[in-house]
């Protein structure tokens, strides 16, 4: 995706499975991911990263995560 962030974190999240913080350019995976396929760690990275371009979850901003991974609608229903 080409875009920089300058920092991450694993945490034990109790209802996101990721945020971004697009002012810190920060993100937090949560750590119950390590439970599913890697796919889904792969979606919600691409999810949070897609925030650094398009701050909320509009048309645009789901047109961005069709574009790294097009399956995206499959993967979401984990």
């Amino acid at each position: 995706m080409s875009l920089e962030i300058k920092g991450f974190s694993i945490k034990k999240l109790k209802s996101k499975w990721g945020s971004c913080d697009t002012l810190k350019k920060h993100i937090t995976l949560n750590l119950e991911l390590m439970k599913y396929p890697i796919i889904v760690s792969e979606y919600i990275i691409i999810h949070e990263l897609a925030h650094l371009i398009e701050a909320n979850h509009s048309k645009k901003f789901y047109e961005i995560i069709k574009k790294y991974m097009p399956e995206y609608k499959k993967v979401k229903k984990y």
